[in-house]
């Protein structure tokens, strides 16, 4: 038995997309993680990975990053409140993440960082160079904003990553009879083949199996940051 129908595939993980994070079970997360690993190592924050990838939010990037050992692991109990500028923290809300877990994702103590926040920067004070530059960073035009900077030069803008990206392909679903399994599959990219126990699983799985290709794809084509 063999279907055949045609989708678009994108490397978006916009709150539209249904398929919106990747298959742990995929044999390709390994080298998902190992590029999150390699970003962050280079520079790239979780803010700015999770805008790269097109994710509505950080926080699932945040579990699995802190999951897989890439950013540090906080400590249990209740994060107590911080006074932190209101446009930072309507930014983070917008991100789901907490002030404290993004204080974590830069590796940084919340309490010093809400304090040099409160003020603008000193540059004698490694405290308030850490804190204003992860502001800085994640928040460019926001903290120009807050603090009467000068806007960045140029706006924050994702690498082109593959052709790929946006197009359109045929799917194929054909049924294994002898191995009793489903089998999905792009025939413009023969490499792309999947296996599960339904022909909606098959389908899904292949989806979940592109997207994970894509973010691979644009982490890879990150280079460090000067």
């Amino acid at each position: 038995m063999r279907s055949k129908n045609k989708f678009k595939l994108e490397g978006s993980m916009k709150s539209k997309n249904k398929f919106k994070f990747w298959n742990e079970q995929d044999d390709l997360y390994p080298t998902l993680l190992a590029e999150l690993g390699r970003a962050y190592n280079m520079g790239y924050s979780v803010v700015e990975i999770s805008r790269i990838l097109n994710h509505a939010n950080c926080i699932k990037l945040y579990e699995i990053m802190r999951v897989a050992g890439i950013i540090p692991v906080m400590g249990q109990g209740r994060r107590p409140k911080f006074d932190v500028p209101d446009a930072l923290s309507t930014a983070l809300a917008k991100c789901k993440l907490g002030f404290s877990q993004w204080c974590n994702t830069h590796d940084l103590d919340p309490r010093p960082v809400a304090d040099a926040l409160s003020k603008p920067e000193d540059l004698s004070v490694d405290d308030s160079r850490f804190a204003h530059w992860a502001f800085k960073n994640d928040f460019p035009t926001l903290y120009a904003k807050v603090y009467n900077t000068p806007p960045p030069n140029t706006p924050f803008r994702d690498p082109d990553a593959v052709a790929e990206r946006n197009s359109t392909y045929s799917t194929v679903t054909v049924l294994d009879e002898e191995r009793n399994v489903y089998v999905a599959y792009i025939p413009e990219m023969p490499d792309f083949r999947v296996e599960a126990k339904t022909r909606d699983a098959a389908s899904y799985a292949l989806k979940q199996h592109y997207i994970l290709r894509i973010s691979i794809n644009k982490l890879k084509l990150l280079l460090p940051k000067s």
